[in-house]
C-alpha cells in the first residue's frame, strides 16, 4: 500500500509541540458535547487523539507510525468525517482493496487500527458503546504463513552480492549476517547503540526502547559472526553513538542510524542483485527456521 503522500508522525507531533488534545488525560467525564461534536467532525482530530492515548499509555512514537498511516489510508477512502463511518462504508472499502488485488494481511493491517479507534471511543464516551462501523467486516482469512522463508542457496547469493570493499555495503553485510544469525528485528538491529554490543561475551543487548513489547533481552551470536563484526568496527570509522549509521548527517552534524525504510530499500537492490526477492523480515524467519 502506498502512503508515501502521507505526513510522517514526526511531522504531524514534532519534540515537546504537540495538539493540546494530546497534553490532557482523557476519560468519560471529558467527553462533553462539545469535545464529541470537535472530535467526530474531523479525522485528523481523531487521529490525533487515537496517537496521543497510545504515547500517554507509554507507547513510542515510532510504534505508532504504521497505525497513524493506516488511519489516513482508512480516512481518505471513507470521507467525510469519523461520526458519518457506517459500516457499509468499511464493506466498500473492503470490497475497493479486493477489486485492487490487495492482499488479505493488508486490508487486516487497516482495519486493525480503525477497528481499535473506534473501540476506545467507545469506551470514553465518544460513541455510543458498540457503536464500531469496522465490526461490519470479520478479520479476513491470512494465510498460515504468510512469509516465504529464504533456502539456503538464497541466503548464499544474497550475502555473496555485497561488495564489502564499500563501506555502506559492509555495514548492510553485517545488518544482514547479524538478523540471520539472532533473529533480531529490523528495527531492533538498526537502533542498536555500540554500548549495547559485548563483543567478547558475544552478544548484543536490546533495550525496552527497541524492543517490540518494550521487553528488553540480549541476544547471542558464534565467533562467526564475531569476526564479521570486529570487521565492521574496524573499518567504520565513524564518530558515532550508532553501531550502524547512516552515511548521512542529520540537521545537528550526527549520524544518524540507518533508517528501516532506508534498509529495505537497499535490501531490495541487493535481492535483485543475487535475483533472491527478499525483505526484512525474511531475515528475522530465516533465523527462526535454521
Amino acid at each position: 500500500m502506498t502512503v508515501g503522500h502521507f505526513k510522517s508522525s514526526s511531522d504531524r507531533f514534532p519534540k515537546n509541540i504537540r495538539a493540546n488534545v494530546t497534553r490532557l488525560p482523557i476519560n468519560q467525564a471529558t467527553a462533553t458535547a462539545e469535545n464529541r461534536t470537535n472530535i467526530l467532525s474531523d479525522w485528523e482530530l481523531v487521529t490525533e487523539w487515537f496517537i496521543g492515548n497510545a504515547l500517554r499509555e507509554g507507547h513510542t512514537l515510532r510504534s505508532q507510525q504504521p497505525r497513524e498511516e493506516r488511519l489516513r489510508v482508512f480516512a481518505k477512502f471513507a470521507g467525510g468525517t469519523p461520526q458519518e463511518t457506517t459500516g457499509e462504508t468499511v464493506k466498500r472499502y473492503v470490497d475497493d482493496c479486493l477489486n485492487r488485488k490487495l492482499s488479505h494481511l493488508t486490508i487486516n493491517s487497516v482495519l486493525r487500527p480503525v477497528r481499535t479507534l473506534y473501540s476506545e471511543l467507545g469506551k470514553e464516551g465518544y460513541v455510543e458503546t458498540g457503536f464500531n462501523p469496522a465490526q461490519a467486516v470479520r478479520k479476513l482469512k491470512e494465510p498460515l504463513n504468510s512469509v516465504v522463508p529464504l533456502s539456503p542457496a538464497n541466503i548464499q547469493s544474497l550475502l555473496t552480492t555485497f561488495d564489502r570493499t564499500s563501506w555502506p555495503e559492509l555495514r548492510d553485510y553485517t545488518i544482514v549476517c547479524l538478523m540471520l544469525e539472532t533473529g533480531l528485528r529490523a528495527t531492533e538491529c538498526l537502533n542498536a547503540q555500540l554500548q549495547d554490543l559485548d563483543i567478547n561475551s558475544g552478544s548484543l543487548f536490546v533495550p525496552p526502547e527497541n524492543a517490540k513489547g518494550r521487553k528488553a533481552r540480549s541476544v547471542y551470536f558464534g565467533e562467526r559472526m564475531t569476526t564479521i563484526l570486529k570487521d565492521w568496527l574496524d573499518k567504520r570509522e565513524v564518530d558515532s553513538d550508532h553501531l550502524f549509521p547512516s552515511v548521512y548527517l542529520d540537521l545537528s552534524g550526527d549520524y544518524h542510524p540507518l533508517s528501516r525504510k532506508a534498509f529495505e530499500k537497499r535490501l531490495v537492490k541487493y535481492g535483485q542483485r543475487a535475483k533472491v526477492n527478499v525483505h526484512a523480515h525474511q531475515l528475522r524467519h530465516a533465523f527462526a527456521i535454521n
